[in-house]
């Protein structure tokens, strides 16, 4: 009876959620409202996160949900998620809901190497490391960021331009 209670008090505390500050609409260059944002997983175990978005078009409410990649233990996940459905010229994006499964699958432990070997170019595009700490190969990696603006303000999320066919456990590239 103690390990019931206190199991279920620590899946009652579990932190997954997308900060407010974190999370944003707006309509690309094509004209296709997109929503970005990033889930943080402050628990100590993987989840696999589903995220329910609302989106107020006019008299219309779009609901839908995405699951996730999974978000390996103190990680964030980014996520960049287009709605072709949204019309209206001022959408309002409400509060997102976060749902996780603890993930019984393994996650990919890739690191951004952060330092001196990060370079940003002048053009305004990043260049740097990543380092693959896990136990197998990782295989077509892609690498997606926050990008902040001015004054720490939260703009997007970015994808890297070239997909990494393979990185080996240790690898840097």
């Amino acid at each position: 009876l103690f390990i019931l209670v206190l199991s279920i008090t620590y899946s009652a505390s579990a932190e997954v959620w997308i900060p407010e500050y974190e999370y944003a609409g707006y309509f690309d260059s094509d004209g296709i409202y997109t929503v970005v944002g990033a889930v943080k997983n402050s628990e100590e175990y993987a989840v696999i996160p589903t995220v329910q978005f609302s989106i107020r078009d006019g008299d219309k409410l779009i609901l839908e949900s995405y699951p996730l990649p999974v978000a390996g233990p103190l990680k964030d996940i980014p996520f960049k998620i287009k709605f072709a459905q949204v019309f209206t010229e001022n959408p309002v994006l409400e509060e997102p809901k976060v749902t996780f499964v603890q993930s019984t699958k393994d996650y990919t432990d890739i690191e951004v190497v952060y330092g001196s070997t990060l370079f940003k170019h002048h053009d305004g595009h990043v260049s740097g490391f990543i380092m693959n700490n896990g136990d197998s190969p990782s295989y077509n990696v892609k690498v997606y960021a926050l990008i902040h603006g001015e004054g720490g303000k939260f703009m997007d999320v970015g994808k890297s331009i070239e997909t990494i066919e393979k990185i080996e456990p240790g690898e840097k590239k």
